[in-house]
């Protein structure tokens, strides 16, 4: 009676070591369960690992001109504004891709889906905007947009 009465308090008491981080404590002996994917009991292995994945390249194409590009602050970090033009309408998935990070630098490439089917021969004006948190900001004293014949840069 004493043993179990001893082994019962001895893991009382470990279950309240450090909060429940402590490896000595029975209950997080092992982490959460994750789900796994098979087919057939065979593990499900992606295409592209993870640094592939961040390395792909974005066949997209570049805007024709960056006409404008503004920095906005907000109330947690500020807002990357960029205007640019493609020649015809129909363009989508205008976006921002961070191409380099460095010397308290971002530099960017204005992006965008050309149309299978130009909808008109007009020039069009296309906006793309990218949000940074004050600590991705933290350094960072100027940025650039480039596009496929030009760049604008802002400093602060």
């Amino acid at each position: 009676m004493r043993a179990i009465l001893a082994v019962g308090a001895v893991t009382l008491t470990l279950s309240g070591c450090s909060g429940g981080l402590s490896t000595l404590n029975p209950v997080n002996w092992f982490g959460a369960s994750v789900e796994n994917q098979s087919v057939d009991g065979r593990p499900l292995r992606p295409l592209l690992s993870e640094k592939d994945r961040r390395q792909s390249i974005d066949t997209r194409d570049l805007v024709g001109s960056v006409t404008s590009l503004t920095v906005e602050r907000t109330a947690h970090g500020a807002l990357i504004v960029a205007r640019g033009t493609v020649p015809t309408a129909g363009y989508s998935g205008a976006e921002l891709v961070l191409t380099k990070r460095d010397s308290g630098q971002l530099t960017y490439e204005f992006r965008v889906v050309a149309p299978s089917n130009p909808l008109s021969a007009t020039e069009q004006t296309i906006i793309a905007a990218e949000s940074l948190s004050d600590s991705q900001l933290l350094g960072i004293s100027r940025i650039t947009v480039a596009a496929a014949t030009n760049t604008r840069t802002t400093r602060r």
